[in-house]
């Protein structure tokens, strides 16, 4: 969407404290776009964000525990104060946003454009196909 890409693009900085993410498909557009970001160091967001952005420190020995979740798992809690100074370092030191804003497209368009993750994913369906085949087979004659 060009407005958001708009969006993104006139921003200072992205910023993010989620407790978890399934991928992070805003943190990836904002990243796109050459906006340089803030992230929780937890789940996708630390791989798309270490090296060329900030990643939040998490809070020692606290972990949240959704209740809607019947698994239990646990996710790190973000700290403010890491929260805070990357803000503030963000805002402050322009000529290192900028850098990690240059970085974070570049690795976006070399790592997660189309024509990069489409073959990858093609390739897993296509596993996932085979195996499903085989299984079929396998239990038709049980």
């Amino acid at each position: 969407n060009e407005e958001l890409a708009k969006l993104y693009s006139a921003a200072d900085v992205y910023c993010t404290t989620s407790l978890g993410e399934g991928f992070g498909l805003p943190l990836a557009e904002a990243l796109s776009c050459g906006c340089p970001a803030i992230a929780t160091n937890c789940s996708s967001m630390t791989e798309l964000t270490e090296g060329h952005g900030w990643l939040i420190d998490t809070v020692p020995d606290y972990h949240f525990v959704p209740c809607w979740i019947p698994t239990l798992q646990t996710y790190p809690v973000p700290s403010e104060r890491s929260t805070l100074t990357h803000l503030h370092d963000a805002y402050n030191n322009r000529d290192k946003a900028k850098a990690f804003g240059r970085a974070a497209r570049e690795f976006m368009v070399r790592d997660y454009d189309w024509s990069v993750v489409f073959p990858q994913w093609q390739k897993m369906l296509g596993e996932f196909e085979d195996e499903r085949r085989f299984f079929r087979e396998v239990t038709r004659s049980i």
